[in-house]
């Protein structure tokens, strides 16, 4: 097998459009479990898959990704805040919401490099449970440590 088709073999297709996410640093991973485990959140997301969405496109664009950034990006707790999010079964899913302005220009960054989205706003999240039931939100309290993100990944969509 030549070079080339061993690359080409290699490389993931996108052809189905690409999910790119921000990486939480194990820190934070395991704040965020300790913190699911301490408030009994239901059906608890396992702490591998946290992530921040950045984009779920169903067309492929040129991106390049920021594997492991220099400096990690800091979100501070006071950005942090709680929402309920429907899933496409039906699902209750809780999710921590925040706001930094790094994340949503590099979510502007991957709109203009032609991602694709099917949601008016980005709203920059991590997904604690994907079956929360019925809860209030008003419940629960805000973590009281930062999110530190150490880089980003990308996925291609499966059909």
């Amino acid at each position: 097998m030549r070079y080339d088709e061993i690359l080409e073999a290699t490389q993931p297709d996108f052809s189905n459009g690409k999910f790119v996410a921000f990486k939480l640093s194990d820190e934070t991973k395991a704040n965020l479990a300790n913190f699911a485990n301490v408030h009994q959140i239901i059906n608890p997301a396992e702490p591998e898959d946290y992530h921040i969405t950045l984009v779920y496109s169903k067309a492929d664009f040129p991106w390049t990704v920021m594997d492991h950034l220099v400096e990690p990006i800091v979100i501070d707790p006071e950005a942090l805040f709680w929402e309920v999010f429907e899933s496409q079964s039906g699902s209750n899913c809780l999710v921590l919401r925040m706001e930094h302005p790094a994340l949503h220009a590099r979510h502007e960054q991957a709109m203009e490099a032609g991602a694709t989205n099917e949601f008016p706003d980005y709203k920059a999240h991590i997904t604690l449970s994907y079956d929360i039931g019925e809860v209030q939100t008003e419940t629960i309290p805000t973590p009281d440590f930062e999110i530190e993100i150490v880089g980003e990944y990308e996925n291609p969509l499966k059909d």
